[in-house]
């Protein structure tokens, strides 16, 4: 084989060899269940969310979503539920109740205050708030604002390709 030929078959074999796009992955993230407020105004509460580098698409109660990040004005994210909160505010209910009580009784004078038994109320008041808290925690979710600036970049005002070489100005 000849050195022109060879150069000639290295020439068409470039934009299949080189090309910025080749063996590049796409960046993809998956969501459970996600809240979409659109450029429009109209909120989507979905599950099963995927996003990538152009768009957004997911499943809601009506069928499938797919929208382009130029559409989206922002991108909430399950990431866990209220539990933690529900147990704090529960147990506070629980105890400030608890500790109403006994003020109460205490301060009747017509009642005599049986102190072995002070403990127990106030922790089972307590406890009791706890887990009702827990409870009605739990079935909450807990929101994460994701940003989308990540996802999305300038936009090009020109676009060339050229057999496998794209070119942005």
């Amino acid at each position: 084989m000849t050195v022109q030929r060879l150069f000639v078959l290295c020439l068409l074999a470039l934009p299949f060899v080189w090309s910025p796009n080749v063996g590049a992955q796409e960046n993809r993230q998956t969501f459970e269940r996600f809240r979409l407020l659109l450029a429009t105004g109209e909120r989507v509460d979905g599950r099963d969310g995927v996003l990538t580098d152009t768009a957004f698409r997911g499943m809601r109660g009506s069928g499938e979503i797919n929208v382009s990040l130029g559409d989206i004005r922002s991108l909430d994210i399950s990431s866990g539920s209220q539990a933690g909160k529900g147990l704090a505010i529960g147990l506070g209910v629980g105890l400030v109740s608890a500790l109403a009580g006994i003020l109460s009784a205490a301060a009747d004078e017509t009642r005599t205050l049986d102190t072995s038994k002070i403990l127990p109320v106030a922790v089972g008041l307590t406890v009791g708030g706890g887990a009702l808290g827990l409870l009605v925690g739990s079935r909450y979710p807990k929101w994460e604002r994701l940003s989308l600036q990540d996802h999305r970049g300038p936009a090009p005002r020109v676009r060339i390709t050229l057999i496998g070489i794209e070119c942005r100005f």
